[in-house]
């Protein structure tokens, strides 16, 4: 392999490597925007029902007044549990799989 090929070559990785880096921080960024929209929506409707506890309490809940975006924290919006997350659980690389492999290896929170 000749020199020029060789710039090439090492061009062409470099490219690469810089592509992977955006794709990861992209990739990270998404999974960020999948935790947090899962976190508001398992917090509003806990009171009422949502598609990971089921509706039973659908009838006999009372909705609050606010509207359940400007509504503050309350007893009716509950935090949500990292058990009843499906979706951001679905994905190897998301920060909570990773720290719970992490912590499945070490032992170490």
């Amino acid at each position: 392999m000749g020199k020029k090929e060789r710039e090439a070559t090492d061009d062409v990785v470099t490219q690469l490597r810089a592509r992977r880096q955006y794709l990861i921080e992209d990739l990270k960024s998404v999974e960020q925007q999948i935790y947090d929209m899962e976190e508001r929506y398992l917090e509003e409707t806990a009171a009422y029902g949502n598609v990971v506890k089921g509706f039973d309490n659908f009838i006999s809940a009372r909705v609050p007044k606010h509207t359940a975006l400007s509504a503050p924290m309350s007893s009716s919006r509950k935090r949500a549990l990292g058990a009843d997350r499906v979706f951001s659980l679905s994905s190897s690389s998301a920060p909570m799989v990773l720290a719970a492999m992490i912590y499945v290896l070490t032992g170490v929170d």
